[in-house]
């Protein structure tokens, strides 16, 4: 691996799933790789059941996050909870991407229910969704006022 990446902040996400298929021998791989540059990770899956089986090739510099969904039909928020649970446990960093929020419900039970669980929680809505955009700023602005002295939530 090009020493480009040497005592760097590498962003591994899911614009393309760095866990795509069954066999995450190449994600592990490059994380190996950027570690030996002494590289730390931003990861982001929305997998959190294969971040789990690949939570050994982390280290404590890197920060590893799940995005959640509104739309849970493809996720169990207890598999979330259980990768939290066991990075903790692995002294790793932790963090929850909740996007697209749709509603002030969800936005607000998901915060509650992940705010002791995961370091940061960012929340935001997809770009991609212009369409809500003054129903976004309505449920930004509330929940920015809920959480605004809370340690680790980022409203986008």
């Amino acid at each position: 691996m090009p020493e480009l990446y040497k005592d760097k902040k590498v962003l591994l996400s899911y614009s393309t799933e760095p866990l795509p298929f069954e066999n995450s021998e190449w994600t592990t791989y490059v994380i190996d790789e950027l570690h030996k540059q002494n590289a730390s990770i931003l990861f982001l899956s929305r997998r959190p059941e294969r971040i789990v089986k690949i939570l050994s090739h982390f280290n404590k510099t890197d920060l590893i996050g799940c995005s959640v969904s509104e739309n849970l039909s493809t996720q169990n928020i207890f598999t979330v909870l259980d990768f939290l649970k066991q990075a903790r446990e692995n002294n790793l960093k932790t963090w929850v991407s909740l996007e697209p929020v749709l509603t002030e419900d969800f936005a607000k039970s998901m915060i509650d229910l992940l705010k002791t669980e995961a370091d940061f929680i960012r929340v935001g809505k997809l770009d991609s969704e212009k369409d809500n955009a003054q129903e976004w700023n309505k449920i930004r602005d509330t929940l920015t006022n809920k959480y605004k002295t809370e340690k680790g939530i980022i409203i986008k």
